[in-house]
């Protein structure tokens, strides 16, 4: 098995939580709405400008439509 060293070093904490979501599309946002109805301290980190995922960032609300997503069968 391989490993990977890196020398100690002093990394601040910025927040504690019991829930760490990474990515706000439709799966994370989930989560964290189920975590934080369980009572969980939630924190959602998303790496683009917006919530939504791709259908948001991509710019694809247009294809939410019916007509759109009956096209595709």
């Amino acid at each position: 098995m391989k490993f990977y060293e890196e020398a100690a070093r002093r990394i601040p904490v910025i927040a504690e939580t019991d829930v760490l979501v990474a990515g706000g599309g439709p799966a994370g946002i989930g989560a964290a709405l189920a975590a934080a109805r369980c009572g969980a301290k939630v924190m959602l980190i998303e790496k683009g400008s917006a919530l939504g995922g791709v259908a948001t960032l991509g710019m694809m609300s247009g294809c939410v439509s019916i007509s759109c997503a009956a096209s595709l069968w």
